[in-house]
């Protein structure tokens, strides 16, 4: 790529070189600019064409041996020896596994493709700072900016598709792996109806009849939970302080959807035992049977050293709203947080995948959750202005702020193993900051989550 660009270039520039006003080198180094960043967009816009044609490929492949395992392997060998309604739960069972394979091929495509928004994005920040060789004074200058600014893109664009093409290979897989797994679920559904091993109250649709009811006849229930954070951050900020914190908490959530829960956490730059405390009640409700609500007030205690980006705060009011479709869940989050009389709202806005890859694994459920989250929010000087000094040359805000505008975007893929007596979500998160005011960071990076809860179920 470097050499032919180089080529082009120099070809390019013939009709120049000869040119012998700013104005002319000006406006032929604007449109370099310009045709350089579109050449590369489009480059990599055919490359991801490509990817997803592989994928879109591989399902078809897939979906046809599926189609075809069940057709001649299963549906053959039990149709004549089960009655009409079980033969009705398998062909159920069989749509539901195959929703599965295309919600999990539809939602890889949904991250590469969100993938190459941000590698676009990149670029335009990149060409927004070489619009201009403001430094420039003679055409050699030019073409050294220009050719500068090419191997800038040839970089951004090589690290992208080396990647992607790592990423492409292990998610081929894991569609892979997950079809063959689905059918040999199919086939153990299969045997099961035929050994009449599953009663007529059993017989549900396929997403239903494979799920672990563990609390049907409970009431309310009781979660010691502990979690770990490689990277403490709060909409997507950390204020130039790179620390990590373990978290033990308790929850008491009653069957009518009130709850409360106390946090402890404990920070490695927290000189003291204790570096935050959180106290919550909330209430849960479900209004119909895909979309459910949750209201909570959140109290915050912060010992007097503590450096959390949100140790301003005394109070949050949060109110979510989640909607179940067939492929994703999306849940609005509204967030007033507050200390006195100030306040600052943030929306959350996220967008989940479950998809499930074993239902009886150790005894309970494995699933992977690609989730999108994207948090706008306000950032006021007021509250800017208290927080602890991190690294840096200091606060960026004005004196008067109250925009609300875009935080961050995170991307995460949890995986998540739920039983009866354990769950566990352990996840990297990929933070992409924006409009940063204090002195977090401003460039993408990696954060480390784990979640394990133990819950104890009272009838």
């Amino acid at each position: 790529m470097k050499k032919i660009f180089l080529v082009f270039l120099f070809l390019s520039s013939l009709p120049v070189l000869y040119g012998q006003t700013k104005n002319e080198l000006d406006k032929f180094y604007y449109q370099r600019i310009e045709t350089i960043s579109d050449s590369i967009i489009n480059e990599s816009r055919l490359f991801m064409d490509t990817i997803f044609m592989d994928f879109d490929s591989t399902y078809i492949e897939l979906t046809n041996e599926y189609d075809e395992f069940f057709r001649d392997s299963v549906y053959a060998e039990v149709k004549d020896s089960i009655n009409s309604v079980r033969l009705d739960s398998l062909n159920k069972m069989s749509s539901s596994l195959k929703s599965k394979i295309y919600n999990l091929h539809t939602s890889i495509k949904i991250i590469l493709n969100s993938s190459f928004g941000i590698f676009e994005s990149s670029v335009n920040e990149n060409k927004k700072i070489y619009t201009q060789c403001t430094d420039c004074e003679d055409k050699e200058d030019y073409f050294d900016t220009i050719e500068e600014y090419g191997d800038v893109l040839d970089s951004i664009s090589g690290e992208y598709q080396d990647n992607i093409s790592g990423i492409s290979d292990s998610l081929q897989n894991i569609i892979s792996d997950s079809v063959y797994k689905y059918m040999e679920d199919i086939y153990s559904y299969s045997q099961d109806l035929f050994e009449n091993q599953i009663e007529e109250d059993d017989v549900k649709t396929a997403g239903n009849e494979t799920e672990n009811n563990w609390d049907e006849g409970i009431n309310s229930k009781i979660s010691l939970e502990a979690n770990y954070y490689n990277h403490v951050t709060y909409r997507g900020r950390d204020n130039g302080i790179y620390e990590n914190a373990f978290s033990p908490a308790v929850t008491f959530e009653h069957s009518s959807g009130l709850g409360i829960s106390a946090a402890f956490y404990f920070a490695n730059k927290n000189k003291k035992s204790i570096d935050e405390i959180d106290l919550t009640g909330y209430f849960t409700y479900d209004f119909t049977e895909n979309m459910h609500g949750l209201i909570s007030l959140t109290h915050y205690f912060f010992n007097d050293s503590s450096t959390n980006a949100k140790s301003v705060l005394k109070n949050s009011l949060t109110t979510d709203f989640n909607f179940e479709y067939p492929y994703i869940d999306i849940t609005t989050s509204l967030n007033l947080d507050f200390a006195g009389s100030l306040s600052e709202f943030s929306l959350f806005l996220i967008a989940t995948s479950p998809i499930p890859l074993s239902q009886n694994f150790i005894n309970g459920n494995l699933d992977i959750e690609p989730t999108l989250t994207a948090i706008y929010g306000q950032q006021k000087d007021v509250f800017l202005n208290k927080l602890p000094k991190g690294k840096g040359k200091g606060l960026n805000a004005p004196k008067a702020i109250n925009t609300f505008g875009i935080m961050d975007y995170e991307l995460s893929i949890p995986v998540v193993y739920t039983s009866k007596y354990l769950s566990i979500k352990p996840y990297f998160t990929y933070i992409i900051p924006f409009n940063v005011l204090d002195n977090s960071p401003r460039d993408p990076f990696f954060t480390f989550t784990i979640e394990l809860s133990v819950p104890f179920y009272l009838k």
